[in-house]
């Protein structure tokens, strides 16, 4: 991080978090003399910070893109710069470069060896005006939004149109009577065979879980190799 941060001549603010990130930290790597001068001139190093006060006073926000996280950025108006590690956080990256919002990067562990990719990626998104005043147009949206309201109205909407009606009550035993059929039908197959045929039927109506699904294949495999290869290191500190 501090080594994108000097690349690209900016200034930034370092979350420590569950990684612990910290100048001590910085200062034990071997060969850190020059960023650690940098990072005592340029770097605020905080175990913690909220993301509402934080970000709005931010040019961009690097980060691995969970929900809550890109969620704040968002509503901050502020570009954000993926850098996934797991999960749902690839989805994410995809849809920040596809709203136009940051820009999705690879996975974080393939970042770690090249500085200069995340530092492109820092002045990219707070130079592209086209990012920046697509970030404050969403930001303004989401900002118009009455969260609470919306999800009392349709609470509300629901206890009405179902609850005080009686559908809800016809849905629930229509949905207990289907999934007594369903387990009369797989009661002779195996956990295997059941969750496989449900991950099937949400590949077909979720493309994004057919793409990490594959990807996760992809990676499955390649570590496969490598265990067989004997290539499988691990350091403990």
């Amino acid at each position: 991080a501090v080594a994108a941060l000097k690349a690209s001549g900016r200034r930034g603010v370092i979350l420590g978090g569950y990684a612990k990130l910290s100048r001590e930290a910085l200062a034990r790597a071997e060969g850190s003399e020059e960023l650690v001068r940098y990072s005592d001139e340029n770097v605020l190093f905080l175990k913690a910070a909220p993301h509402a006060w934080l970000f709005p006073q931010c040019a961009c926000c690097v980060h691995h893109g969970g929900i809550g996280t890109l969620h704040s950025a968002a509503r901050a108006g502020v570009p954000s710069i993926l850098t996934p590690v797991f999960g749902d956080q690839f989805n994410h990256a995809r849809h920040v470069e596809k709203m136009g919002i940051g820009r999705g990067l690879k996975q974080l562990g393939k970042l770690i060896s090249k500085p200069e990719e995340l530092a492109e990626a820092i002045t990219a998104v707070c130079t592209d005006e086209k990012i920046i005043a697509k970030c404050r147009e969403v930001a303004e949206q989401m900002r118009r939004e009455d969260g609470v309201g919306v999800a009392v109205k349709m609470l509300e909407d629901w206890y009405n149109s179902d609850v005080l009606t009686g559908e809800f009550f016809k849905k629930k035993a229509a949905w207990e009577e289907s999934r007594w059929q369903e387990r009369q039908k797989n009661r002779k197959k195996s956990v295997d065979q059941i969750v496989a045929s449900w991950e099937l039927k949400l590949k077909g109506v979720y493309p994004a879980l057919k793409r990490f699904t594959e990807e996760r294949s992809q990676r499955m495999s390649r570590y496969v190799e490598i265990v067989k290869e004997k290539r499988l290191w691990y350091v403990k500190a």
